[in-house]
């Protein structure tokens, strides 16, 4: 696999059980529609990087949903042998982390697996706010918090100034 991209890490207003991704629009209840940021390369890297991890701000069965309103960048497709019909050179989604849980991919299905939640929140609650079925093994730990290294890094290193602890 020869790609410049190693690893990318977008953001989305949706995502569905394979971990494809709507950035552009999303419908609303009334018929009208709220305007995403769009796609600004999201295609082209999701396309192309060897893994990407998609962050959502929000975890409820408006953000996981059984199908997008709009495809901005494909994860696994419809599921296993999609991403190599469509040529795709790029390793696919790994991980979706939401306010509520880490998100793996079963890998015969390529469908999203609960892989922890998040102190506070349990697998119920969480199967609860995704609009369609998670894989859920026997046992599902909660996330561990980040070492203090980890909170050194992303303090020094990722977010100098502070933004993302607003």
């Amino acid at each position: 696999l020869h790609t410049r991209r190693v690893w990318f890490f977008p953001g989305a207003l949706q995502v569905d059980c394979h971990g494809n991704i709507n950035l552009t629009r999303v419908r609303l209840k009334d018929g009208s529609e709220m305007q995403g940021p769009g796609a600004a390369g999201l295609a082209y890297s999701a396309a192309m990087a060897r893994r990407f991890f998609v962050y959502m701000h929000e975890h409820s069965v408006r953000s996981f949903v059984e199908r997008l309103d709009y495809l901005t960048a494909v994860g696994w497709g419809d599921g296993p042998g999609s991403r190599e019909k469509l040529r795709l050179r790029g390793g696919g989604p790994a991980l979706v982390v939401s306010p509520r849980a880490v998100m793996d991919f079963d890998e015969r299905t390529r469908r999203l697996r609960l892989r922890s939640v998040h102190p506070g929140q349990t697998v119920e609650e969480v199967q609860a706010n995704t609009g369609f079925e998670l894989v859920v093994p026997p046992r599902v730990p909660e996330t561990p918090p980040p070492t203090e290294h980890e909170l050194a890094l992303l303090r020094g290193h990722v977010d100098r100034d502070g933004v993302l602890r607003h």
